[in-house]
């Protein structure tokens, strides 16, 4: 029995990484859905990207939740998270503070990032389905012009 469950483990591990692979792709091949950035927060979103990718930085505090069991919490005397919210905002503190909130959550150890689709529109993460209609959009559109003209494939 016990190499039974090894097996699936393994399995399912395999399986995942199938997934998270695709998943990347998905959300490499969807970049042209997501509206382009200034100079400006393109160097603010690397800047923070950064800060996220750096494991000595842990701005959680551990509290007693409301069920009795342990939570993290962000610090809000965290320097570095005081100097975003002070110059750029609200917004922008809490897209930061989410982004760590479901790095803790996904990866407690904080050893790496995972890529979210994300519908702007709607200021959520976007679902599979809807990853996969902007990239049929965006695939239809060159499927079209190579109807009419030469497409030069490098």
């Amino acid at each position: 029995m016990e190499a039974t469950i090894q097996s699936l483990i393994v399995k399912e591990r395999a399986s995942d990484d199938k997934l998270q692979g695709v998943r990347e792709e998905l959300i490499n091949s969807s970049q042209d859905c997501d509206p382009k950035a200034g100079e400006k927060a393109a160097e603010l979103c690397s800047i923070w990207e950064d800060c996220l990718r750096d494991s000595s930085w842990h701005p959680f505090k551990i509290v007693m939740g409301k069920e009795g069991n342990y939570v993290n919490m962000i610090k809000e005397d965290d320097e570095k998270l005081k100097g975003l919210k002070d110059e750029f905002g609200d917004e922008l503190y809490e897209a930061v503070a989410t982004a760590l909130t479901e790095k803790n959550e996904y990866n407690p150890s904080g050893g790496y990032l995972i890529s979210e689709p994300w519908n702007y529109e709607e200021r959520r993460k976007a679902s599979l389905k809807e990853v996969v209609s902007c990239i049929l959009k965006h695939w239809e559109k060159p499927k079209q012009k190579r109807n009419r003209r030469l497409v030069v494939l490098r």
